[in-house]
């Protein structure tokens, strides 16, 4: 895959979306015809990895692990969010499966984990994200800084 980052210009767009639900930008600027340069390809799959690690940044927030296909899975607070996104040209949606630490206010955490969701993608990849749905399944137990989780 090649990739080129050029200083931000006003510039013309074509986007294209794979069957793999992909997104494929081509920017015209200074630097040429972009067949020539290469092509930048966004993976569905970097854009979850965004959102996971995004998700996951705040103390509050976790995932789940154990179980086996949804059974007898467990809250874990050391666990990253899961998530999955749709791709629709520039544009995504995106949903989130978290944990939130119990006795956080699971409202203002979700709309705080949204805004940073919106903010990041956007900021590392361009696409903009439309809708952000987020399910909290679980609470856990705050763990403090004292407290080794083995």
């Amino acid at each position: 895959m090649s990739s080129s980052i050029a200083a931000p210009t006003p510039a013309r767009r074509s986007d294209q979306r794979s069957e793999s639900g992909s997104v494929r930008a081509s920017t015209k600027s200074r630097l040429g015809n972009p067949a020539q340069r290469g092509s930048l390809v966004i993976e569905k799959k970097a854009v979850e990895r965004i959102v996971r690690q995004v998700a996951s940044e705040s103390a509050q927030t976790g995932g789940t692990s154990g179980g086996v296909l949804g059974m007898g899975a467990h809250s874990d607070p050391t666990a990253s969010p899961d998530a999955s996104v749709e791709l629709m040209g520039q544009s995504a949606n995106v949903a989130v499966n978290a944990t939130i630490s119990y006795p956080t206010p699971i409202r203002e955490a979700t709309n705080q984990m949204r805004e940073r969701i919106v903010a990041r993608v956007k900021e590392m990849t361009g696409i903009d994200v439309t809708r952000v749905d987020i399910t909290v399944n679980g609470l856990h137990r705050a763990t403090s800084p004292d407290r080794k989780v083995l």
